[in-house]
């Protein structure tokens, strides 16, 4: 009985010896396959570690030249603070790639294109910064321009002013010597009228053939001639002179008819006056004899009827006639 259950042991005590000489042969290759990955994770890290080195220090590298670069100008400010974080978010993205991706090559190209961007910036503030030294000394200039040009405004507003002060001056002078002159002007003129005197006005009766008869009353004249004596003037010259005649009528009207030589004149007191008819003649500083007449054309009414004579623009004498 014995040796029957010891025959019987036996194979299986071989099958397991040969089961766990094949676990044991398993578990050493898997051992030492182990240790290779593990060899290979160990130097991924190493290469990672060195990667994050390169990164960071390209990094700081290009940071530490924007913050170098940095002034009073805000706006410039601004821009290289957008550019680092820009380039703050291309540093995450490249450790991205290494730390969960495990991508070393496309890191570090992004390591190198990081770079670029850096320089990239370094040249567009350097340029901007150049560009802004240039406008500040335009502007320098343009100031000291500016304020030359001030300085000769001022220099030239001032002589304009005191061209204008003279000018106002000399304005006055010349208002003084203008109404001086007119003052001179009107005694002159006043002096030099030539007075008349004997004013008689006579009516007449005109017939069909051209036969002139005096007549008083006013129903039968048609023609009125006022005559009157030039006194001697001897301030005037010898030349000619001009008498306005003035008819007034019984009822107050100046007698005027445009077409038979009626007018208006200024006098010395500049006032218009109507007149009824002018007379020119040449004046020799004597008595001379003067006529002007008046044919209207139109009934004359009866009354009074008053005479004034100009010379020069001021009454040189005045008289009056009567038609029954």
């Amino acid at each position: 009985m014995t040796n029957s259950n010891s025959k019987n042991s036996t194979p299986i005590f071989v099958t397991v010896i040969v089961i766990l000489l094949g676990i044991s042969g398993y578990l050493a290759l898997d051992r030492s396959n182990l240790a290779d990955s593990n060899d290979q994770y160990r130097v991924m890290i190493d290469e990672a570690h060195e990667f994050s080195k390169d990164l960071e220090l390209s990094y700081q590298n290009v940071s530490e030249q924007l913050d170098e670069m940095k002034g009073e100008n805000v706006e410039l400010n601004a821009m290289i603070e957008e550019q680092k974080t820009q380039l703050s978010q291309q540093k995450e993205k490249i450790s991205k790639l290494m730390w969960k991706e495990g991508k070393y090559y496309e890191a570090k190209k992004e390591i190198a294109k990081l770079e670029e961007m850096g320089q990239q910036y370094i040249a567009e503030i350097s340029k901007l910064k150049e560009e802004n030294t240039l406008l500040a000394d335009a502007n320098v200039t343009l100031q000291e321009n500016n304020k030359v040009l001030n300085q000769r405004v001022a220099r030239t507003t001032e002589e304009n002013e005191e061209l204008i002060a003279q000018k106002t001056q000399l304005e006055d002078y010349n208002k003084e010597l203008a109404k001086e002159k007119d003052f001179l002007s009107a005694k002159v003129n006043v002096a030099s009228v030539v007075k008349v005197e004997n004013i008689v006005g006579t009516g007449y009766k005109v017939n069909n053939k051209g036969d002139i008869t005096k007549r008083k009353y006013a129903k039968y004249v048609d023609k009125v001639s006022v005559c009157f004596t030039t006194e001697a003037n001897l301030v005037t010259d010898q030349e000619e002179e001009e008498f306005f005649l003035r008819i007034i009528d019984p009822l107050g009207e100046t007698m005027v008819i445009e077409d038979l030589g009626s007018g208006i004149l200024v006098n010395g007191d500049g006032e218009s006056i109507r007149y009824t008819n002018t007379a020119t003649i040449d004046y020799d500083n004597a008595n001379k004899q003067v006529c002007i007449d008046w044919s209207p054309s139109l009934r004359f009414a009866k009354g009074i009827y008053e005479v004034e004579i100009y010379n020069k623009g001021f009454k040189a004498g005045s008289g009056s006639f009567r038609l029954k």
